[in-house]
């Protein structure tokens, strides 16, 4: 939470924030992190990854895709990523 207030404009922090949010208070604390992270790194595949991996685990399959959709437009590669994903296994 240090790195992420004080460095504001790196997206890893609130990657990692929400890494350790998912740990110890669960997936909708690490979710609420990223939506918000989301809104100030439009265009960070890695947050939009992580929202669909945080929906998919609550259940929220088509909002996952939806998310997922947009990372993969944005880098391609996560599509490798994805596959073996554990995060992701509602939607294979």
């Amino acid at each position: 939470q240090f790195l992420a207030k004080n460095e504001p404009d790196e997206s890893n922090h609130l990657l990692n924030l929400a890494f350790a949010k998912r740990r110890s208070e669960g997936v909708e604390a690490a979710e609420e992190i990223l939506a918000k992270a989301e809104v100030k790194f439009p265009e960070d595949a890695l947050i939009k990854y992580n929202l669909g991996c945080y929906r998919a685990v609550a259940g929220r399959i088509a909002d996952a895709r939806l998310a997922l959709a947009e990372a993969f437009q944005k880098d391609p590669e996560l599509r490798i990523t994805a596959l073996d994903d554990p995060d992701l296994e509602g939607i294979w």
